[in-house]
């Protein structure tokens, strides 16, 4: 039993290996043919639909010190404030319930 467990983990780390080094190469390729475009930063229009959903809370931008901010802001404003915050790779959705 031990051997098929083992077996079994050595043919995902195999897979793991050969799925990374695919990407690396695609990513060596993509900045070798254009790095411009490669490492460009696209903007978007339009919000994606969960920033649209009113039930998840009211979606702000806060700039300080030059930098932009997302929050999310929900609840009963009589209540006293919590603010929760996430470590990466989270995202504010971590926070929903």
């Amino acid at each position: 039993m031990a051997l098929k467990k083992l077996r079994l983990l050595a043919a995902v780390a195999v897979l793991f290996c050969v799925y990374a080094v695919g990407q690396l190469l695609y990513v060596l390729f993509a900045l070798l043919r254009n790095p411009r475009k490669a490492l460009k930063r696209t903007a978007r229009d339009i919000p994606p639909a969960c920033l649209l959903d009113p039930a998840l809370g009211s979606h702000e931008y806060v700039t300080a010190n030059g930098l932009k901010f997302h929050c999310v802001c929900a609840g009963d404003t009589s209540k006293p404030l919590m603010l929760l915050l996430h470590g990466f790779p989270e995202f504010w959705f971590s926070w929903h319930h």
